[in-house]
């Protein structure tokens, strides 16, 4: 049975909605998907080193700059119309991403040569405004 939304300290992290833990406990994956209203910054990710899978898809009162993903091993990334963060998309070069989706992160900027030799599967790149580069990096990828 899953806690909800209200953070208490005498519940496993596990039984929160929309964290998944692993046998070791540790938090891989976040799902807080069209929770439009809540409000957070990225720094509130920085402890949780292990995570792999993000989906923040319309939180669109989260803030931050996506630096503080640096370093993560993260598979999938999912920040649908979070158009309040912020940060160059640097970030992501050396990351094993197979999916990211910074759809409308209009305020994100960098060069898209940053995903050249990635392994990305899935992309969106939609309303990305303040990004640069030749889009020649993408060819030869297996996108969908």
């Amino acid at each position: 049975e899953q806690v909800g939304w209200n953070w208490r300290l005498d519940v496993p992290l596990g039984e929160f909605q929309g964290v998944s833990v692993n046998d070791a406990g540790l938090v891989v994956g976040l799902d807080f998907s069209e929770q439009k209203g809540l409000e957070f910054n990225l720094a509130v990710l920085a402890p949780l080193t292990s995570l792999q899978v993000v989906n923040f898809r319309n939180c669109e009162k989260a803030t931050g700059d996506i630096e503080l993903l640096k370093g993560m091993e993260l598979a999938s990334l999912n920040l649908y119309y979070c158009r309040e963060l912020t940060g160059d998309i640097e970030v992501f070069k050396g990351m094993e991403l197979t999916s990211l989706n910074l759809w409308n992160c209009n305020k994100l900027t960098g060069n898209i040569e940053v995903f050249k030799g990635m392994q990305i599967k899935e992309l969106n790149l939609q309303e990305c405004w303040s990004l640069e580069g030749d889009i020649e990096v993408f060819k030869g990828m297996e996108l969908t």
